[in-house]
């Protein structure tokens, strides 16, 4: 479904990939905090767009799921030696810090978006946050487009 609440969470399982493979100490883990990096700023940005779209303007504010924790880990993460034991503590705080988020949007925001909104809605909210998504993390140097897009 492309739908904004099935994106978002679609992005969450990306996410969610990303840093299972981070606990291994064989890949290239700059590469793939760098890739977090991208993704998690373009979930932000896009979510930031949406959410005005989902919750109304006067609500969206407050719906959304702070992220600046998370942010704030990650930077620690990046600046941590990929071999070190301070980044494995990073990497369980930032790891922790994402999957508060995730929780929080997936069982207290997004269940509410799809019960009170109308599927049209959704959809037009789920193209506008792919686009918005797409784009940022083309800054990034990525090309990502949700399947069926």
């Amino acid at each position: 479904m492309n739908d904004a609440v099935s994106l978002i969470q679609q992005d969450h399982r990306v996410l969610e990939k990303l840093l299972h493979q981070l606990r291994d100490p064989a890949v290239d883990r700059v590469a793939v905090v760098e890739e977090v990096r991208a993704r998690l700023a373009a979930h932000r940005r896009a979510a930031e767009q949406v959410y005005p779209l989902l919750a109304g303007n006067d609500r969206a504010a407050d719906r959304m799921p702070d992220l600046a924790t998370a942010e704030e880990r990650l930077e620690a993460l990046r600046a941590s030696d990929p071999t070190s034991d301070r980044f494995e503590g990073a990497l369980r705080e930032f790891s922790e810090a994402v999957a508060q988020h995730i929780q929080t949007e997936e069982t207290e925001v997004l269940p509410e978006f799809a019960i009170d909104d109308d599927p049209k809605m959704l959809e037009r909210a789920g193209a506008a946050f792919d686009d918005h998504r797409v784009d940022e993390l083309r800054v990034y140097g990525i090309d990502d487009r949700a399947p069926g897009r």
